[in-house]
């Protein structure tokens, strides 16, 4: 799947994040995707807003602990 969306089109990286994870990527490789697309908008002068940022610190702890909840830990029920 192509990803094609403006550099600075709201939410992009967020839904690409929740993309990955809905496809099954573990949380760090949404943690390493996130740190590279964060670093390439800023070098294209089109930072993340401060909520997009918060929004893809939880689709990764999310996906975190979806991952400890099928390894046996406590946490809720995988979807």
């Amino acid at each position: 799947m192509a990803y094609a969306w403006a550099k600075d089109e709201p939410n992009a990286v967020a839904s690409y994040l929740s993309d990955l994870g809905d496809r099954g990527h573990p949380s760090n490789t949404l943690e390493a995707h996130f740190a590279t697309l964060r670093a390439l908008r800023v070098i294209d002068n089109a930072p993340l807003s401060d909520v997009e940022i918060r929004a893809c610190h939880l689709i990764v702890r999310h996906r975190a602990g979806r991952r400890r909840t099928r390894a046996g830990g406590t946490g809720p029920a995988p979807c």
